[in-house]
């Protein structure tokens, strides 16, 4: 009997899984934007600056704001709003350099 491939492969850590705020990402973390939890108008704001569910994101500095690289550029977002942007972490970066 020949074992499937899918037999092969690790099973995903619940810490993939996980979600919760940009904020608690470590410096030079990566993750990956799930939800943005703010009203329409702000959740706006923020997909048109890059901040849209499935996008990879750096916590560059924590702290109020905090700041955080995205398409290659640098955001300074308050603290308050940091905490609206749900994300998981990024297991496939390679030490600190986020893909874009």
């Amino acid at each position: 009997m020949i074992a499937s491939s899918s037999q092969f492969e690790p099973e995903p850590s619940e810490e993939s899984h996980r979600e919760f705020s940009v904020m608690e990402l470590a410096p030079m973390q990566v993750g990956i934007v799930t939800d943005l939890f703010a009203p329409d108008d702000i959740a706006g704001r923020l997909k048109s600056l890059g901040l849209c569910s499935g996008r990879r994101v750096q916590l560059v500095k924590a702290g109020d704001p905090i700041i955080v690289r995205v398409l290659g550029s640098r955001l300074g977002i308050s603290a308050r709003l940091a905490r609206s942007i749900q994300v998981r972490p990024d297991t496939c970066v390679e030490e600190g350099v986020a893909r874009t």
